[in-house]
C-alpha cells in the first residue's frame, strides 16, 4: 500500500470511530468462527474471540446477529479486518459488500437512536 493510501486508510478510521457505537448484544460469525459483539456501528464493528489467524486486511465473510429490545437481527455480508489486538482478543472490521436493504435498516436503525426516535415508529 502507498504511502498516500495508508493516510486515505488512516482518515477513514479516524472518520469512522466519530460515528456513534452501540453496545447491543450479539455476536458475529467470522471465517466459521464464533465471536462475541462488543459493540457496532453503521461501518463496522468490534468482537471478541480467539484472532489467530485473522489478520489485520483480510476479507472475511460474516454473519452477524444482533439482540435488540429482546429480537434478533440477522444479516449477512463481508468485511475487511481493520485491527486486531491478540493481546485482548479482539478485532475490528468494516462491513463491505452489504446487500442495499441491509445497509438501510442498519443505517435507519443508527440514524433513529441519534435523533432519540428509536422504536417510535
Amino acid at each position: 500500500m502507498t504511502s498516500l493510501g495508508r493516510l486515505f486508510l488512516k482518515q477513514q478510521l479516524d472518520d469512522s470511530r466519530r460515528e456513534e457505537r452501540r453496545c447491543d448484544q450479539g455476536y458475529v460469525k467470522i471465517a466459521g468462527g464464533d465471536y462475541e459483539l462488543v459493540d457496532w456501528s453503521s461501518s463496522g464493528f468490534q468482537v471478541k474471540g480467539s484472532v489467530e489467524g485473522l489478520d489485520r486486511g483480510l476479507r472475511v465473510p460474516i454473519e452477524f446477529t444482533v439482540t435488540i429490545d429482546d429480537a434478533d437481527y440477522f444479516f449477512e455480508c463481508s468485511a475487511v479486518i481493520v485491527r486486531v489486538d491478540e493481546a485482548q482478543s479482539r478485532l475490528a472490521a468494516v462491513f463491505v459488500e452489504m446487500d442495499d436493504e441491509d445497509r438501510l435498516a442498519v443505517a435507519q436503525y443508527f440514524e433513529e437512536a441519534e435523533t432519540g426516535t428509536l422504536g417510535s415508529g
